[in-house]
């Protein structure tokens, strides 16, 4: 999984997580918006790879 940080605004981010790709190929994609801190948001990214990462989060459908 990979994910990355975007600013939207001035206390305003979106986070970017990269789910894999479905039985079409393709990819799949999950976004977040945070309000804080960008120390905030890429602690509220590594939050969302790990529930991303054992499928709690958003994850592959019939995976």
């Amino acid at each position: 999984m990979r994910g990355h940080v975007r600013r939207r605004g001035k206390d305003s981010w979106q986070l970017i997580v990269y789910l894999g790709k479905d039985e079409n190929g393709k990819k799949l994609y999950r976004s977040q918006t945070v309000r804080g801190t960008r120390q905030d948001a890429e602690r509220a990214l590594a939050e969302l790879l790990v529930r991303a990462h054992r499928g709690s989060w958003g994850g592959r459908r019939g995976a």
